[in-house]
């Protein structure tokens, strides 16, 4: 499987495609799901950003990019087949590329005291 989370911008993010995946849900299920979770208005328009993107088959759609605070709040209300391999799965990935960038900024400011 891809990266189930990836930085972007300096940001821990995933979306709602490797979330299908992941959770062994139908995409369209999980859109389903995150526009009502969204549709509430409780949360921040930079933790779920409705994008398109262009699937496997050359077809455009629509999937939701969420932040690692977007993911602890959805995930709950994705379910699946396998919402608790998917939930452990995503947790250990945010942890380890937030060790990664952590590590890197940790580089930079050694270096940047270096010179």
């Amino acid at each position: 499987m891809n990266d189930i989370v990836y930085i972007d911008q300096g940001q821990l993010k995933t979306n709602s495609v490797l979330l299908a995946d992941l959770f062994g849900c139908h995409h369209c299920d999980v859109l389903r799901r995150l526009n009502s979770l969204v549709s509430t208005g409780y949360f921040n328009e930079r933790d779920f950003v409705l994008i398109k993107y262009t699937d496997i088959k050359g077809q455009q759609g629509a999937m939701y990019e969420l932040t690692d605070r977007a993911f602890l709040i959805a995930t709950s209300f994705i379910g699946g087949v396998n919402l608790k391999e998917g939930q452990l799965a995503l947790v250990d990935a945010f942890l380890e590329k937030r060790a990664l960038l952590n590590a890197q900024h940790q580089a930079k400011q050694i270096t940047r005291s270096i010179h």
